[in-house]
């Protein structure tokens, strides 16, 4: 109900998903949204499990064949086609899962949009740079390319304006109508300024302005480290291959070299 009423106002709804549950998918294509998107970050299991933790990629790509299909027969019948799209999460270990997942992807008419997975949320990117690295974060930051004190770098390097497009251009609403300070803060709540039904949307940006998260952020680069892992600006592709790269040349198996001795006769 809520997808059909917002794209009877003609606003774009996007459904963002893993795929590894698909249930009422022929209601929600006639519901008409604008574009399904589904992550991944793999093709096989056991690489895909690294990034999406007690995820079946062969249930998620059974799930993608049956969606193509569904889409095709629910545009056929009520004169809307919903766009579908795959985002892969690149790691420094996936580049050949990403090939792989790309002709699949595209065979079944999903647009493919690689982007370079990242460290989030902003309190915990604030943590992790004041020093507090846990076993979990420090192996997801080993597969990360570019790494995460590189894209960090890459990302302070750059003269931005003091103005933000995660605070000003978006709203970032929970379930319950509670506004965000922004996307890419946690639910905690601390970050939670208020509802929206309860409050103006002057005043909603006033709360969201006036909190302590926003300098350490700024001052840090994070909303250029947010964009450019999407977008591979700021040095973030170069890097991120250059990093790809070197993990590949490590795995080739090394030649061993053998001198010949000659007994003389």
């Amino acid at each position: 109900e809520i997808i059909s009423d917002v794209s009877s106002r003609s606003i774009p709804c996007y459904i963002s998903s893993n795929l590894n549950n698909m249930r009422n998918m022929d209601a929600v294509l006639r519901a008409k949204p604008h574009e399904i998107i589904v992550s991944v970050s793999g093709f096989e299991q056991d690489i895909y499990s690294k990034g999406h933790a007690s995820g079946d990629i062969e249930k998620v790509k059974r799930n993608m064949q049956e969606l193509s299909a569904l889409r095709g027969k629910v545009a056929d019948e009520i004169g809307h086609t919903t766009w579908l799209r795959v985002v892969f999460h690149r790691y420094r270990d996936n580049a050949v899962e990403e090939q792989r997942m790309k002709a699949f992807a595209e065979a079944l008419q999903f647009t493919f949009s690689p982007v370079w997975a990242y460290v989030t949320t902003v309190d915990r990117m604030l943590e992790i740079i004041g020093g507090e690295v846990f076993r979990q974060d420090q192996e997801v930051m080993d597969r990360l390319a570019p790494s995460f004190e590189d894209g960090l770098e890459l990302s302070r390097s750059v003269k931005t304006s003091d103005r933000c497009g995660l605070l000003e251009d978006k709203l970032a609403i929970d379930v319950d109508g509670n506004v965000a300070i922004c996307c890419g803060s946690s639910l905690h709540p601390r970050n939670i300024v208020g509802s929206y039904l309860d409050h103006p949307f002057d005043e909603i940006q006033r709360m969201r302005r006036n909190n302590s998260l926003c300098g350490p952020c700024m001052s840090n680069g994070l909303p250029n480290y947010f964009l450019y892992s999407g977008t591979g600006e700021g040095g973030f592709e170069k890097a991120g291959q250059r990093q790809r790269e070197d993990h590949a040349a490590k795995l080739k198996p090394r030649r061993r070299l053998f001198k010949i001795f000659s007994a003389s006769p």
